[in-house]
Parts: structure tokens; C-alpha cells; sequence
């Protein structure tokens, strides 16, 4: 800000300075005009002349005062134009500006805390892209080798179909997965709490995957103890979460070297929680990773055997299960299976807030 601008700022300031000056020589005239005295035109020169020199001397002081501040805000607004600059305006004369750098400090802390973790998520979503992309090509590639085969008629159509539908399928969860995860970014506008019952919930998703159990020759075993249990959730979401749950299940076990492969779906009530645990009898999971499983792009030693892991499935599981209030707990024993539980509680309801 140069003279002019601040000398512009201050014209009320000056009018009113004025205004003072000549009211009181107004006032003091007309006392002496009372007392048929005059307070002549010299003292008047005199008393006018010293209100400017007072008026000026205190003008060039606060400028002088403020200049420096001006100059680095315009330092500031200049630096911060510039890609890869950060900018910081740490100066202030008066209390006024100290109170002001203090506030954009503010703001400028919470607008980069923002940024960190904006571009957290577009490199962790990027990241998400590339794996899922590279699962992609794998049934894609499986199909049109399986297409290749049968123009050779090297296989059975019957076997052919069967393979495609399996490479469909997991196209399809991996659309579904990517989906949801474009979804979670904007959770709060794409939810809606309401009353389920967790029995037809359940039974409806193993109805769904059952040509993936007898495909793999596993057996889902269900278990209520606790009749017309009742959870609020938001459907959508928790079928995408049991459905997670559900698939690794299914491609940890089906990896298990046995003829009596299960997966038991236990529903039961305790502590004033409606409990569902998901737990399968397959490979398990090693103890070094068992702590980490929750964590986005985490894939651990059972992800380099399956080469179908993409680390994100359980990672939204929990993400979602603590936006909606529920709590899930993971246990497992390498070689013996995995057990995943999801705790709804029965004591708080959202429909009382």
C-alpha cells in the first residue's frame, strides 16, 4: 500500500480531526466574543499551524509504523502466485496486525492441513486405480485366451462358459469395489440409517453367492441366536461390507487344502450388542500382518499368493463400519481361518437424536 492509498484509508479519520480542531476554535472565539475579546488572527495561524504539525508528525509516525507491514503483505500476496513458494506473512506493528497475521495463520494451517490431506486421498484413490486397473487385465486377458481356445477347439463349450463366468465375476466385484470407493469419498451425502433385520440380510447375500460356494466346494453354515435380531444400519453399505467380509472368506478358503471347507455366519446377542461374526476355516491369516489388515493398499503375504488382492476391501470395511458407528474385530490362526466380527450397538439409536 503506497501514500496515497493510506492517506485514502485515513480520510474519515483526518475529516474528523478537522472538524475537532475548527469546533474548538469555534467554541474558544465565541467564549472570547462573550467577554468582547478576540482571539486574533495570529493565535488562530498559531494554534491551526500547530494542529498540523502535531497532525503530521503523528500521520508520518503510523505510516512508518504500518509501511513495513504493508510491505510484507504485498511481498506475501506476491509470493504466494508463485508454484512451490510458500508464503508467510510473520509481521505485525500494531495489535490490529498482530491479530490479523495470527488469524491467517490460522487460516493458512487449516488450508494446508485441508490440501495434505486432499492430495492424500487423490494419491491413495490413484493408487487404488492402478491396482484395481491391473486386476482388471487378468480376467479380461483369461477370456479372450479362453476365446482363442475355443476358435481351436481345444476345449468343451460348457467348460469354456464356465471359466468365463468366473472371470465375470470378478469383474464385476472389482467394478463394485471401485464403485463404493467412489462412493466413500462423499459418505455423508450417500447414506441413510434405518432398521434392518440382520437374518434376511444375511441369507439374501449367501443366496446370492451360492454358485460361488458350490463352484468351490464350500459349505456356508448359519447360526441364529438371536431371533428377529433388528440393527440400524444403512443397507447399501453393509451389503457391501458383508460382501467383502464374504469374498475374502471365499478366496481364503477355497485355497485350503481340505474336503470340509465352511464358512459359519453366527448371529447372536451380548453385552447389548446384536454380534454378526464371519468365520471360515481357511488358510488364515500370518500373525506379522494381522495387525495391519485395516490399513488402504495392504495386501500381506496371502495377497502375493492369491494375486488377487487389491488391499482396499477391508481397509472400506472399517472405514464405513466407524462412520456408521459399528465396531469389527479380526482375528485369525495361520493355517486354521479367520474369524471377522461386526458389533452393532442396541443402546443408542440414531432415531433419538
Amino acid at each position: 500500500m503506497g501514500w496515497k492509498n493510506y492517506m485514502l484509508d485515513q480520510l474519515v479519520y483526518i475529516c474528523v480531526y478537522w472538524f475537532q480542531v475548527l469546533l474548538v476554535l469555534l467554541i474558544v472565539q465565541l467564549d472570547f466574543f462573550e467577554r468582547k475579546h478576540s482571539l486574533g488572527t495570529v493565535n488562530i495561524l498559531y494554534i491551526l499551524f500547530l494542529s498540523l504539525f502535531i497532525f503530521s508528525v503523528f500521520i508520518l509516525i503510523d505510516y512508518t509504523l504500518k509501511k513495513k507491514f504493508f510491505n510484507k503483505a504485498n511481498q506475501f500476496l506476491n509470493d504466494s502466485g508463485q508454484p512451490g513458494k510458500t508464503a508467510a506473512l510473520d509481521y505485525g506493528g500494531t495489535r490490529e496486525q498482530k491479530e490479523f497475521v495470527r488469524i491467517l495463520k490460522k487460516l493458512q494451517s487449516t488450508y494446508l492441513t485441508s490440501l495434505m490431506k486432499n492430495e492424500k486421498k487423490q494419491q491413495e484413490y490413484l493408487h487404488f486405480m492402478n491396482v484395481w486397473i491391473h486386476q482388471m487385465k487378468t480376467p479380461a486377458f483369461v477370456i479372450s485366451l479362453l476365446l482363442e481356445k475355443e476358435r481351436k477347439k481345444e476345449m468343451e463349450a460348457a467348460e469354456i462358459l464356465e471359466s468365463i463366468s468366473q472371470e465375470n465375476e470378478r469383474i464385476l466385484q472389482g467394478l463394485d469395489l471401485v464403485l463404493h470407493v467412489a462412493r466413500y469419498n462423499e459418505f455423508e451425502k450417500d447414506y441413510k440409517v434405518e432398521y434392518l433385520e440382520l437374518e434376511t440380510l444375511v441369507r439374501n447375500l449367501i443366496n446370492v453367492n451360492k454358485k460361488v460356494f458350490i463352484r468351490h466346494s464350500i459349505y456356508p453354515v448359519f447360526e441364529n441366536r438371536a431371533e428377529n435380531a433388528l440393527v440400524q444400519s444403512d443397507k447399501k453399505w453393509l451389503e457391501f461390507i458383508i460382501h467383502q467380509l464374504l469374498n475374502n472368506s471365499i478366496k481364503y478358503t477355497k485355497l485350503k487344502d481340505s474336503d470340509k471347507k465352511q464358512i459359519l455366519f453366527l448371529i447372536k446377542i451380548e453385552n447389548h450388542q446384536t454380534i454378526l461374526s464371519i468365520k471360515d476355516n481357511g488358510i488364515g491369516i500370518p500373525r506379522k500382518d494381522i495387525k495391519r489388515v485395516f490399513e488402504p493398499f495392504f495386501t500381506g503375504e496371502n495377497g502375493r499368493v492369491t494375486h488377487e488382492a487389491t488391499g482396499m476391501g477391508l481397509f472400506l470395511t472399517k472405514q464405513i463400519c466407524d462412520k456408521l458407528g459399528h465396531g469389527v474385530q479380526i482375528s485369525s490362526t495361520e493355517g486354521q481361518g479367520t474369524a471377522v466380527t461386526i458389533l452393532f450397538s442396541n443402546e443408542h439409536s440414531y432415531f433419538d437424536l
